[in-house]
């Protein structure tokens, strides 16, 4: 009885989660021992880390092969796969509801803007899963000069809850789950000409004249004086925006997607394209606004004078004005942005009751068992 006792209060159990070799977040996790616990219940989070694309769906896989830690960017949100003790991803929402997520850093912790779980759209090559992820992103806005340690516990807590689809005994929801993390948030630091598709600190501020490439749009290029400029984070991607890409099916798109770094001066910024293209700037939430620059066809493309690295859009054609200058039809668009970044809900699967932030207590959403309905 006494090793009963001691069995249900103090043993933990250690989770080594048989992954392939990444750049692994999570360091190690202890789960609570319960011996009532559901099949659906909480039992890990997969220690790789994934980050989002430009419409939110969790696809990246950022380990880099070995077990390093890698880089995240500050305002970038980094995601866990939670996994049922049977290895299984965790779709249903009763599962999460309730949990506490109580935080303890070492190191870095005011880099931490917010810890949640979150419902979240995988995809794996062909396959795609919706899912309750952790999320846990930097703070925005920190334009770091060095790369910065973050580590701590992450205590995720549920301390009642039953499956009603499993046999008495053995459907507890009720878990805690001890999370030990380390990884870096910053950027990484470098003298280049070539701008990169993610972010890193351009250092070299004594050159004077620059001209720069883009390694997201072949021909693109951006000359602006850096002499005395202060070090600044520099990046370009090219990945499409899904919620654009449907709205205009018969057009050609070229994305190029500016992370807002800010130089002192203003330089001249140089988007090569067709012959009769036009360009759009694209706003926060995504929608779209005719540029007065126009095509020149002695240079090939549109030159700009700005001192930051903005979001554009090439067009092969005029896109219809009723899609880009109606107020409307932006809010349409800035909706349809949303629920790709929150993918509804496909048949069978639960929708999240909410978001739990960092707070150390968080109410429980009562949840009908049988339907997922909330009181």
């Amino acid at each position: 009885m006494k090793k009963l006792l001691a069995l249900s209060i103090a043993i933990l159990m250690l989770f080594a989660l048989g992954i392939t070799s990444h750049g692994y977040f999570v360091r190690e996790q202890t789960l609570a021992y319960n011996a009532k616990a559901s099949t659906r219940s909480v039992g890990s989070v997969e220690r790789a880390a994934y980050l989002a694309n430009e419409d939110g769906e969790v696809v990246i896989d950022i380990g880099d092969g070995d077990e390093s830690v890698d880089i995240i960017a500050p305002g970038e949100t980094v995601y866990f796969k939670m996994k049922t003790p049977q290895n299984h991803m965790v779709t249903h929402a009763a599962a999460v509801s309730g949990v506490s997520i109580t935080p303890s850093w070492n190191i870095g912790g005011d880099l931490i803007s917010k810890i949640e779980i979150v419902q979240k759209k995988f995809i794996d090559g062909d396959e795609v899963d919706y899912c309750y992820m952790l999320a846990v992103t930097a703070k925005k806005g920190a334009n770091l000069s060095s790369v910065q340690d973050v580590m701590g516990n992450i205590v995720l807590k549920k301390t009642s809850g039953t499956d009603s689809s499993a046999p008495s005994g053995q459907n507890s929801l009720a878990f805690t789950l001890d999370i030990r993390v380390l990884f870096n948030i910053g950027y990484e630091k470098g003298d280049f000409s070539e701008i990169p598709k993610k972010p890193m600190i351009y250092s070299d501020t004594t050159s004077g004249d620059m001209e720069f490439t883009f390694e997201a749009l072949e021909g693109a290029t951006f000359q602006v004086n850096t002499r005395g400029q202060q070090e600044v984070a520099l990046g370009v991607s090219d990945t499409p925006i899904s919620a654009i890409l449907n709205r205009y099916p018969d057009a050609e798109l070229t994305f190029f997607l500016g992370n807002g770094g800010t130089f002192n001066r203003r330089g001249s910024l140089f988007l090569p394209a067709d012959s009769g293209s036009y360009l759009y700037t694209i706003d926060s939430s995504n929608r779209l606004t005719l540029s007065s620059e126009q095509y020149s066809y002695d240079t090939g493309g549109f030159t700009l004078s700005t001192n930051t690295l903005g979001r554009y859009l090439i067009s092969d054609r005029r896109l219809d004005s009723s899609t880009s200058t109606s107020e409307d039809i932006y809010e349409r668009e800035a909706e349809d942005f949303t629920s790709t970044t929150e993918p509804a809900t496909p048949s069978g699967v639960i929708p999240p009751p909410y978001s739990y932030t960092t707070t150390p207590t968080i109410p429980t959403t009562k949840t009908n068992p049988g339907t997922g309905a909330h009181a």
